[in-house]
């Protein structure tokens, strides 16, 4: 199976929480399992750099660059987090399960039951 099918496959029940918002809730893992799977998917390390990092009312926001190599090819992804206050350690984790996404790790999550990609690509045990 390639490491694109392997990061598509969802994330175990066990693993996934809940984030309760006013009026909403969105499903998500933690960074540590997130990392956990990269690592042990992707032949080679990904590389991650904060790109950029600024406050814009009682919000914080951090700009993330992922350098990875899936299936021998490069694939280079950014993605922004956010969070209250000045908690910017959440919103750089935010910003780098975004880039994850990006290359099919946790993607599931932002899917919801319309995810088909793990189906697409061969992952699924069915």
């Amino acid at each position: 199976m390639s490491e694109l099918a392997r990061l598509a496959k969802p994330f175990p029940e066990s693993l996934i929480q809940s984030l309760p918002g006013k009026g909403w809730s969105a499903d998500y893992v933690s960074w540590s399992n997130v990392v956990e799977k990269l690592l042990a998917t992707l032949e080679h390390p990904p590389s991650w750099r904060t790109l950029e990092c600024f406050e814009a009312g009682n919000r914080v926001f951090v700009l993330v660059r992922l350098v990875a190599t899936v299936d021998g090819h490069e694939v280079t992804c950014e993605a922004t987090g956010e969070a209250d206050g000045h908690d910017y350690l959440t919103a750089e984790s935010r910003a780098r399960c975004r880039c994850a996404a990006l290359i099919g790790c946790g993607t599931h999550l932002w899917s919801g039951k319309s995810y088909r990609l793990d189906q697409a690509l061969g992952a699924t045990d069915d």
